[in-house]
């Protein structure tokens, strides 16, 4: 038999096996709890990084909605919170179940006057998300983890471009005809029709004339004028109305009051001759002491329209001639034209056609909603502020 120093070969390994499978055993008692923690916090972080990604997410999200709320609408300070905070709950889909777990975020609002009366808006959202953890960190007496994120937007309005409006507006007899609006303001009236022209035709219902459509339009282009330009700082109009010739004009003049005056006096009667009225227009825009008023308010020169709108055609080819001459003159000289035709005849259609300074600078209604919009777009177009959203 083979001996290792005293002890049998195989009573040697005997005893070697099982002092190895003692500590094998031993090892593993100490050793397998470790691992199982290790490998339950690993779970732990991947879910706490998963959380702190969208969380993150959501507070970028919910600074720029803030911030993009304020410049862009208008939106008050306390509401631009409230959005943030409730956009962030939406943005990380959270239930009533774990709504607990989000707490109220923390958003700081800043904002700051920049040059031509343009503003610069700074929202800070901070978020905590209480996250559940798993059964072996609960045995370490961790039971939840608190995740932090931080997102900051700055949004800036354009500077408010200042504005001089001038309008040529046809008050021909025409336009003393009635629309398909029903007038819920009188029960009966006389009412006027392309087809017995001039006389009346007294009867119920009562139907918008379009000169009281043309003063709704325009009122509607002055609110939305008022709410840029509240302080009266920034926008210039004014209004000629023509028929056979142009009549006694509004002069251009801070705000809207005087232009809505002037148009809410309008009486329909006469033929159709646009010439002299955009000539006015014209010379209006053109006179060295507008840009001279604009500069002693803001500095700048401002950018000029002329509207010009008519239901019918002029009184002959040659007034069309002369019109669009003067057409060509304005925009060569850095005047857009809008045109809206009202209800207007094909070669009506065609001569605002030509003045306008492109297929989108050119309004077509045939009722008293869709002058009332063309107004109002062209309101929104002239004076249309965009947003810088940087993050």
């Amino acid at each position: 038999m083979y001996r290792i120093g005293d002890r049998p070969v195989q009573s040697f390994f005997k005893s070697f096996y099982a002092s190895r499978d003692g500590n094998f055993a031993f090892t593993t008692a100490l050793v397998l709890p470790a691992l199982l923690m290790a490998a339950g916090l690993a779970v732990d972080l991947l879910e706490m990084s998963r959380v702190r990604g969208n969380l993150q997410e959501a507070v970028d999200s919910a600074a720029l909605a803030a911030a993009s709320a304020m410049a862009a609408k208008g939106a008050p300070e306390q509401d631009a919170k409230a959005l943030a905070a409730s956009f962030i709950a939406g943005h990380m889909g959270i239930t009533a179940d774990d709504k607990k777990n989000l707490e109220s975020p923390a958003v700081d609002v800043g904002q700051k006057a920049l040059s031509n009366n343009a503003k610069s808006f700074t929202v800070k959202v901070t978020a905590n998300y209480t996250v559940k953890l798993s059964g072996l960190q609960v045995l370490l007496g961790r039971s939840t983890a608190v995740v932090s994120a931080s997102g900051t937007a700055e949004s800036s309005t354009e500077s408010k471009n200042p504005i001089s409006m001038y309008l040529a507006l046809d008050r021909s007899g025409s336009m003393q005809w009635v629309t398909s609006t029903i007038d819920t303001k009188q029960s009966a009236c006389n009412n006027y029709y392309e087809a017995n022209w001039p006389k009346a035709t007294y009867q119920s219902p009562c139907y918008v004339k379009k000169i009281d459509s043309l003063k709704m339009a325009v009122s509607a282009l002055a609110a939305e004028f008022d709410k840029l330009d509240p302080d009266r700082e920034l926008i210039r109009t004014g209004a000629v109305s023509y028929s056979s010739n142009a009549n006694t004009p509004s002069p251009l003049a801070w705000g809207t009051t005087t232009t809505t005056t002037y148009v809410n006096a309008l009486t329909a009667s006469g033929s159709t001759n646009s010439t002299p009225a955009l000539q006015i227009a014209y010379n209006a825009l053109t006179a060295t002491t507008e840009n001279a008023a604009h500069m002693a308010k803001t500095g700048l020169v401002p950018a000029k329209y002329i509207v010009f709108m008519t239901d019918g055609a002029n009184d002959s080819a040659s007034i069309d001639t002369s019109t669009k001459a003067l057409c060509d003159t304005a925009k060569k000289n850095g005047i857009q034209i809008y045109t809206v035709a009202f209800s207007a005849p094909a070669n009506g259609k065609a001569l605002l056609a030509y003045c306008a300074s492109g297929s989108s600078y050119a309004f077509e209604a045939e009722n008293v909603v869709q002058l009332v919009a063309a107004f109002q777009s062209i309101a929104a177009k002239t004076s249309k502020l965009s947003n810088r959203l940087t993050q």
